[in-house]
């Protein structure tokens, strides 16, 4: 967590809340002295004891809830700057070919001897023509009469398509199916092991920036695909 005014007035209000929940806890479970049998205060006071327990709970919860979305879209936002991320729909136009000169003298250039960090395979393929089909949209529309010939090129323009490199906000690239795999498969939110050597989380625009979301979507594609297999079992 970034160590701030926020992160340390969160702490303090933490500290109190525990403190309260505590003594409303003593007040549920307080017995008295000579029969520890017996309660200590009256059944309304234990009561109205355990319901503000439950709103002081429901309301830590949701403070929790927003400091973490605070600091999430922080460390995105840090990770956007160091990376040098410009959102072009809202930036400035440049009338120079002289930024595009230099991204590509400094970035592009060393992507021939770049690896990347989930497979370890090089980020672009060596053959010049399967270099060129990597963004090719595929046009085609494979009917049952296809050939296998064609059935089989297809399977490999999308294996290849999968080869893309993909650069995320730190700056480092990977094969678009790694990062898939890496945003949308557990334990998330794992730290960036490109070149980088960054301890947060990869993030990028077309994958959301919370874990929860992230955990309900990989769930729920596991219930479906439990649903299909149960279907198909029954037939």
């Amino acid at each position: 967590m970034v160590l701030s005014k926020d992160t340390i007035r969160s702490l303090h209000n933490d500290t109190k809340t525990l403190k309260k929940v505590q003594e409303l806890r003593n007040i549920n479970d307080a017995k008295q002295a000579h029969n520890q049998k017996v309660s200590l205060n009256s059944a309304n006071e234990r009561r109205q004891a355990r319901r503000d327990i439950s709103k002081l709970t429901a309301k830590e919860i949701e403070a929790d809830e927003a400091m973490e979305e605070k600091v999430r879209n922080l460390e995105v936002e840090q990770a956007k700057l160091k990376a040098g991320y410009v959102d072009y729909e809202f930036a400035d136009p440049q009338l120079s070919l002289l930024p595009l000169v230099n991204f590509l003298c400094s970035s592009l250039k060393s992507l021939c001897e770049t690896d990347c960090p989930i497979c370890a395979k090089k980020i672009l393929v060596g053959d010049p023509t399967e270099l060129a089909n990597l963004y090719k949209v595929s046009t085609s529309t494979l009917g049952e009469g296809a050939s296998k010939e064609a059935k089989r090129a297809e399977k490999e323009k999308r294996k290849l398509r999968g080869m893309r490199p993909i650069r995320v906000f730190c700056g480092c690239y990977y094969h678009y199916k790694c990062l898939d795999v890496l945003m949308t498969e557990p334990p998330f939110g794992k730290a960036c092991a490109g070149s980088c050597f960054g301890d947060r989380p990869v993030h990028h625009p077309d994958y959301p920036d919370d874990k929860k979301i992230l955990e309900r979507a990989y769930s729920n594609k596991n219930a479906r695909e439990r649903e299909i297999a149960d279907a198909a079992m029954c037939f």
